[in-house]
Order: C-alpha cells, then structure tokens, then sequence
C-alpha cells in the first residue's frame, strides 16, 4: 500500500528551540494526531513569556523582564512581569503586571498604574503571587492611596479583595470596626483555594490595643474568618493560656493551618521557658498541640528538650514538619542539637538528626541540616552536609539531598562529588540549592556542577535538574544552553512541596516545572518544562503501578509516554480512565505490547503511533487515532478492542484475530475477536487471522471482525487459516463491515452462492451484492448476474429446509422485484469475495 498521506497531521514548532551539548532536549510538540516516525525525546520545553513579547490585551507595551513563574497541577501559570519603559505608553507609573498564562493563551489579570480599583486607585506593587488549581490567583500588592492588601483574581477579568488595610470590617468577634495595617510575610495559597494570612490590627481603632492587635484569618474562597487573635483566643492543649504573636505558617486543602506561636506568661502556668510552640489548627479534626518548647520529650531523643521551632511546613493529610533546636543538656551537644521532626497525625518521629548517621550513606554522620519540605505523601525532601573525615566523607562529597519519612531507611537523591548527574554523566554536583517536591516524591532542585569535571566550565556550570528517590532524573536546563537565539546565564525557580502545604509552588504532580532563565544579553524568559515518560522496568507489569515509570510517576494528561523494550515486554493496563498527550509504542529491538483490559479507556489526545516492535491489544478502548505500522490484536485472548477514532494502518501494519468459536452474543465470553472502529479505517497491511482452542468453522459461520463507522478500505494483504477440504473461506466487505464467513466448495445448487448447502435469504444477498458484475451470483453460467439467476434462485428457494413452490412472476413483476432489488443492493454497497488461505 505504502506510505499514507496523513492530513490530519499538523505539526508544530514550539517557539523554544534549545540547542546545548550537554542535554537532548525535544521541542517539536505535534497538535494534531501523530507523525509517523514521531521524535521521542526527553521532555518538552515551552516558552511561557520572553523579553519584547506583548502585553496581553494590546495596548504596544513589552514584556522586560519576569520574577520566577508559579505553577498549578493544570500546568497554568501566573506570572509577575516587568514592562519595557518608554514602549506603548507605559513609564515608572504602570510598567509591573501580573499574567496568567495558559500554553499559548496569556490574560491580563492585573496592572499597576490601570485605576481599576475603588475610588479610582491603582497597584502600585505586586508583592507576591500564587496560582490553585482552578486557575484562580491570589497575590498580594499595595495601592497608590498607601494600603497593603490580598485579592483573587480569575482569567475571566473578575476579581475580589480578600483583606485590605485601613479598611473597616474586620471579620471577627467585636472586630467590626477595627482595621488591617500590616500583613505577614508569607502568601499561603493552598490549591483548592484556601487561604491563611497573618495581620497585625491598626492599634487604637475599634479597640485595638499592644496586646490584642495580632491574629491569624483564613478564607475559603466565598468568606474570611478569624482563626486565632492574640489574648482572647483559646490555645488548644494548653489550658488558661493566651496568645501571643500566633503566625500562620502553612495552609492545606483541608483548610488546616499550621501555626508557630508564643503565650502570654502567668496565664495557664506558661513560663518564658515554655512559651513558644506549634499547633495545627482548623479543617474538620480537632485542633492539635504539635510541640512545645521546654516541655515533652522530643520524638527520638532520650531525655532532651526543644529550645526552638522554625521553618513549619503541612501537608493536605494534616502532617507538619518543622526544624527543631533542642537544648543543650546531658547528651545534647552543638554537635546533633538540630533536627527534623513530622507529626503524622498522632504522635511525632525524628526523621534526621546532626550527629546521627544519614540514611543510604553507613558510617556518616549529618553535620548540617538545611530546611525540610513535606509532600502530601508524608515524605521530607532536605539537603544536608556530612561532616568530614568520617565515613570517608571529605569536603568534595559532604554535600547531598535526601527523601525520608522518618519510617523507612530513606533515599539518598543526589551527593557532590560523585559521578552520574543526569544529563551529564561525568560531571559531578558540588552545591545544591533551590528545592521543590511533589506527591510523588519527585524532586526539582538548583545545583552547580565542579569546574574542569566532565567537560563542565565557567558559564555552564549551574542547571536545573528533576530527580526520583531512586535517583532517576533528568536534566531541565543548563547554563549555555541556547533559547531562542539567548545564551543562558543563569537559573532559578520557587520552591515548594507541591502546594499541599498551602506555599507557592513551581513544580506540580505531573512532574511539570515552570522556571526562570536569565540570558547573557539581559533579557528574561519565563518556561515550562514538562518530561515524556517511557517505561523504565526491564520487562512486563501494569500500567498503573508508578515504579515502572520514568520519574515514579504514572502518565497524565500532560506527557507524551513512549512505551518500547529490547526484549519482550508486556504492559497492561490502565485499568480505568486514564489520558496522556501521545504515546508511542515499539521503536526497540523486542516487541512491546499494551494490553488494554476490558475496564481500560486509555485517551490519546494527540494519538496512537504503533512503530515496528509495537502491539496493540486487549478487550478496553482507546479514544484517539491509531497509526499502526506494527500491529493491532483485539482481545486477550479473545474479545472486543474499541477504537474511538480513526485507525490508519500502514503498509508494514497487521492486523491480527483470532477465531475460537461462532458466538459473540455473551457481553463477557466473547469466542471471536472483533474491532471496533468509531472512525475511517484506512486498512493496509495484512489482515492476519488464525484459529485458536482447536475450532473448526462449519459451513455457514460468520463472523464480523471489523465495523468502522466512518467507512473501510481494503487490506493490502490477507492470511486466513487452513479450513477442511469442502468447505472455504469467504470475505464480505460493505461500507463499514468487514466480516469472514465459511462456504462449502461444492454448492448444493448453482443458487447456493454462499456454498453452505442451503438456497435461502443469505444467498439473495450474495445476489444482490453481484448483481451488474460477473462474480458471485451467477447462477446460469452465463458469466453475468443478472435477472435470470434470480429466477433460478427463487425456484430453488427453501425456506426451512424445504423446498419453496413458486410460480415464475410475471414480466412486469420480475420487474418491479428488480428495483427493489437493484435499490437495495445500492444502498448496501457490499461485496463477497471467496479467499483462498495464504
């Protein structure tokens, strides 16, 4: 048949085009369907924004620069920009902006200097942002009329003011007329919307005084509520006491906040010992004391006491995380006086420790410990220094970042001074700096490599890397890299656990990191980079166990998953409702077969490429179309496979069934193989079809293979199994069906077209699909079909066995019986071929 034109293909250039040494990039994303011989790659790189892009909404104003971009789980992204001056009206006055940004869709969500505030007052700065997963965005900013504040913003234009200083209405018992003055540092955003801030009231109004001005409030999205005050709200777990100075720290899902405080001395025997503690407050679950200063053993350390907290994190299960310093007493020295605790919903537990050995490195101890993140899985992802001279540590391999739960033996993700970085196989870390963290325990992390180690020098030494607690990564950028025609100079993005813990955040669930590159020439881009997945597992498993993966994770709706082996290999699954971009399946010197079980509806939005090693098989669906230059095999072993879209088979492409009995009508026990196609089939290739469980087809079965709603061609090719002597096979093809029947090979009468011993409506049929041709249903010999063998047959005719008694009609209504006929066998557009076995 050969090489099919593909139409529906519409292939797409990104606009970043990376061009470095050190790592294979894939840019090309294909929009529609699928090309066949698809370029896998590593991951997609996109450009989100660039220096001299437009401001969205028109207006002749460019884009200069842009802080580091914030991410959600849809791969949406809100963006802080700077405006070039001097370029379509814009000065000092209205040059910062905020963005949402949505692939190639950009809305304007903000503008300093626009006056579309009350009173016709404007932003004058944009403090910080963040992004949940419905695309709404909250920020924090100030006006030009001196008041500081949090809105949420959605892309439609809509917007709210969730607090606003200097403002009357502060919700809260007999709060109705104090003010907001000052916000706390922290945005705490979580992805469902929730938010948590901390303030501090204007003294001197509405009853505000030194004592009562501090207080913690949380909005769902629709209200804000008072969470906790200073001096007049309870303190769970501490009976009589006060508050004072309560922050909030994080925020879930679950509207749990994690909040650091002090107490008030004298009130509920609280000392200046004892005054500073953790709690988690809010949601659905009781209010909890986590820990406190001077009081309770801490988790894993005999006999000591904590001296101080910082750096809380929460997860969306309620866990928090949070450093603790411990006194320096008895066994507690300033060598292991800091630590890493998690409250995982009843009690505590150490999970590292200075002075305590590292996990996956015998013999080591930690020296230092940097900040913990906490994933919604439980999971603490911290960087840490190993002291040196023990363990055979020395200054060059004393660094490293680790996963851990306190439970398990942990995972070591990266170490300076040891080969095998991702991307760069000969270089070797010697810093690492930014983190983030997912759900599944994939980490993103800023590190500089050792100059002169693996062809690594002044000018590429920085990157950005995403790796598993296995130590699978893959390298995202790299300093001299090329984008759009820029040298990359430097680096970053935010850090953060995901979102579960209510933090901004860069990298999501699915793997995705949006980051900021600086160039040489000044100018700033903002990107996202999203990995392709492939099968990592050295032979067969399921689909929906994340081990196999590239990175830990199952495919979603945003990776384009390459599936291929050099041996054998059998995937199955997924098991439910699963959508990735695009998937490939074969390309390596074993065949790989996906097999879809009958729960499975596997969505390929942009297609099915099946290369040479590459099969297609099960009793599920695929929603999406199929280029099959290997081949597709319905059933497991026998059954339905459903295609809902176009399936495009080429000329190297098979088609395979098999046939072990007659009976389909059972929706479980299917005997035969059937393909469905909710599309065109375009049929090269063989169709290759064999007989399993011993069956052996009677003159007279049928069976329907393939329905293609859209319409069928033919296959270039058919191999059929070897049938007894008298009988044969017979194909029948109409506008959507393709179906295989069994013929005798010596008729039971010259109107016995179908040979199954028996002249009846299914050799009308046959008729009817010959009639005009020289084919089948020629009754008389006379090497035409035409009236005549219609005649025959209906003198022949035998309803139930016997024969049919009928006089030869009249001319006129032969005739009339000949355009009912000849209108039928129009519309029907069918034809019979008897097929010899290959």
């Amino acid at each position: 048949m050969g090489q099919r034109p593909l139409g529906s293909v519409a292939l797409r250039l990104y606009r970043t085009v990376f061009r470095s040494p050190f790592a294979a990039i894939a840019v090309l994303t294909f929009a529609e369907g699928i090309c066949s011989s698809p370029n896998v790659g590593w991951a997609e790189q996109q450009i989100l924004a660039i220096s001299g892009d437009p401001q969205p909404g028109g207006g002749g104003a460019l884009l200069a620069g842009v802080a580091a971009p914030k991410l959600n789980n849809s791969g949406q992204v809100v963006l802080q920009v700077q405006l070039a001056d001097g370029v379509g009206d814009v000065g000092s006055h209205n040059d910062a902006a905020l963005w949402f940004v949505d692939g190639a869709l950009r809305d304007l969500l903000a503008r300093k200097g626009a006056g579309d505030l009350d009173g016709g007052a404007s932003f004058s700065s944009f403090a910080a942002s963040s992004i949940a997963d419905d695309g709404d965005v909250v920020f924090k900013g100030a006006t030009d009329a001196g008041k500081q504040g949090l809105w949420r913003a959605s892309r439609d234009g809509g917007r709210s003011t969730i607090a606003l200083s200097a403002t009357p209405g502060v919700p809260g018992p007999q709060l109705g007329s104090a003010q907001y003055d000052t916000f706390g540092f922290q945005l705490l955003h979580a992805p469902q919307d929730a938010v948590a801030f901390s303030s501090r009231l204007k003294r001197s109004v509405g009853g505000i005084n030194t004592t009562n001005s501090r207080g913690v409030w949380r909005n769902d999205g629709v209200a804000t509520e008072l969470l906790v005050r200073e001096f007049d709200s309870e303190v769970p777990g501490v009976v009589a006491a006060k508050f004072l100075v309560p922050t909030a720290e994080g925020i879930n899902n679950a509207g749990q906040t994690a909040l650091l405080g002090s107490l008030v001395s004298d009130y509920g025997n609280v000392t200046t010992q004892d005054a500073l503690a953790i709690w988690r407050l809010g949601g659905t679950s009781d209010d909890v004391l986590v820990a406190r200063r001077n009081i309770g053993e801490p988790a894993g350390v005999s006999g000591g006491l904590f001296g101080g907290f910082s750096d809380l994190r929460i997860n969306s299960a309620g866990a928090v995380s949070y450093v603790g310093e411990l006194q320096l007493a008895g066994d507690v020295t300033a060598d292991n006086n800091r630590g890493l605790w998690l409250y995982a919903g009843e009690s505590n537990r150490l999970v590292a420790r200075t002075g305590a050995e590292a996990p996956t490195l015998p013999g080591t101890v930690f020296e230092t410990l940097d900040v913990p993140l906490l994933n919604d899985a439980g999971q603490l992802l911290f960087a840490g220094g190993l002291k040196s001279s023990v363990g055979g540590v020395t200054p060059s391999t004393a660094k490293g970042v680790w996963i851990s739960d306190g439970e398990s033996a942990g995972s070591l993700v990266a170490r300076s001074g040891v080969g095998g970085v991702p991307g760069a196989p000969a270089a070797k870390f010697a810093e690492f700096g930014s983190l983030a963290f997912n759900v599944d325990g994939v980490a993103a992390m800023s590190a500089t490599l050792e100059v002169g180690s693996g062809g690594v020098a002044s000018g590429n030494e920085q990157g950005l890397w995403v790796m598993d607690a296995s130590g699978d990564g893959r390298l995202v950028a790299r300093t001299g890299d090329v984008v759009a025609g820029r040298t990359i100079a430097a680096l970053e993005f935010v850090g953060g656990s995901g979102g579960g813990d209510g933090r901004q955040r860069a990298l999501n669930q699915h793997g995705q990191l949006a980051y900021k590159a600086t160039f040489t020439n000044g100018d700033e881009a903002a990107l996202l980079y999203t990995p392709e997945l492939s099968w990592r597992t050295a032979g067969d498993g399921n689909w929906d166990e994340a081990v196999h993966w590239t990175l830990g994770m199952t495919p979603a709706s945003v990776h384009k998953v390459e599936l291929s082996a050099n041996s054998p290999t059998t995937v199955v699954g997924p098991s439910g409702n699963v959508t990735v971009r695009r998937l490939t399946l074969g390309g390596g010197s074993g065949e790989t077969t996906l097999e879809i079980p009958e729960s499975g509806m596997l969505n390929v939005t942009e297609g099915l490429y099946l290369a040479a090693n590459g099969k297609l098989a099960g009793k599920g669906t695929l929603a999406g179309e199929v280029i099959n230059a290997g081949a597709t095999s319905p059933g497991a072993s026998t059954g339905v496979l459903a295609i809902d879209g176009d399936y495009l088979q080429e000329a190297s492409g098979r088609l395979t069934f098999e046939i072990g009995g007659a009976d389909n009508s059972s929706p479980t026990l299917k005997q035969f193989d059937q393909l469905l196609v909710f599309g065109h089939a375009d049929l090269g290739g063989t169709l290759d079809v064999s007989l399993v469980s011993g069956f052996v087809p009677s003159i007279g079965d049928s069976f329907p293979i393939l329905k293609a709603t859209g319409g069928l061609t033919a296959f270039d090719a058919i191999s059929l199994p070897t049938l007894p002597s008298d009988r044969a096979w017979a194909t029948t093809t109409s506008v959507d069906t393709l179906a295989l029947s069994v013929v005798g090979t010596t008729p039971a009468s010259p109107a016995d077209f179908n040979g199954d011993g028996v002249v009846d409506a299914t050799d009308l049929a046959v008729w009817q699909a010959g009639f005009g041709g020289t084919a089948s249903g020629d009754a008389d010999g006379s090497g035409q079909v035409d009236g005549n063998d219609f005649l025959l047959w209906q003198q022949e005719f035998s309803g139930s066995g016997g024969s049919l008694q009928t006089s030869v009609p009249e001319p006129a209504a032969v005739t009339l019986v000949f355009a009912v006929i000849l209108a039928g066998a129009t519309l029907r557009g069918s034809r019979v071929q008897l097929a010899s076995p290959i």
